[in-house]
């Protein structure tokens, strides 16, 4: 053996380790099998954003409840009289804007707790462009006095910034400014005046009930 290694060139010998290595790997594994199995596929589904639960569908009433106790988030109009609250109605919430609107302004011109009348109040037409909602109305608000036309602006206004996507809204009751409603001939009114959400909070933070 030793005059076998001492006549065999080095590079023959290594040469010859190797093919005996690699040659019974290579014939050890089956044509067409993989060296390894393949890992399944892991898909991770991630929620729709259409299968998230929506936020509720909200409108403001005047609320009377015996003992004072009234809902969080109601604004007081005038004390112990005219109290604001929200209402939540079971309607899905869709994807418009201006027909949320729509319907939360129709409810709450329907609801029986209201202490103005519409005579042939129609909500005839609602868009929202560029965050701004315009409501145009036709027929008739009429109440007892001045505070409650002014209550009843506030409802409206209160209503349509449930809605978290307006940031401005105009509200037109045949062709008139809603601002008009509830002032007298001293007050200063702007036909053209558009409501800002922060307008709208701020007047609603001055008169939480329970802040």
């Amino acid at each position: 053996m030793n005059l076998f290694r001492r006549s065999i060139p080095l590079t023959i010998r290594l040469a010859f380790l190797l093919a005996v290595l690699i040659v019974p790997a290579a014939c050890n594994t089956p044509t067409g099998v993989p060296n390894a199995p393949e890992l399944p596929t892991v898909e991770i589904a991630l929620p729709d954003a259409t299968s998230l639960p929506s936020l509720p569908m909200v409108y403001y009433y005047f609320a009377s409840i015996p003992g004072n106790t009234f809902p969080a988030g109601s604004v007081e109009i005038l004390p112990d009289q005219l109290i604001l609250s929200p209402n939540l109605i079971q309607v899905t919430r869709t994807s418009d804007v201006a027909t949320n609107v729509e319907v939360l302004l129709q409810a709450m011109i329907d609801d029986p707790r209201n202490p103005w009348t519409g005579v042939n109040l129609t909500i005839t037409n609602v868009t929202y462009e560029g965050q701004q909602v315009t409501v145009e109305l036709s027929g008739e608000i009429h109440a007892a006095g001045d505070v409650v036309l002014i209550a009843a602006r506030y409802q409206f206004l209160m209503t349509i910034f449930t809605e978290s996507s307006v940031e401005t809204a105009v509200i037109l009751v045949n062709g008139e400014n809603i601002d008009t409603l509830g002032a007298s001939r001293s007050d200063s009114v702007e036909v053209n005046h558009v409501y800002t959400r922060s307008e709208v909070e701020t007047f609603m933070a001055q008169n939480a009930l329970n802040p």
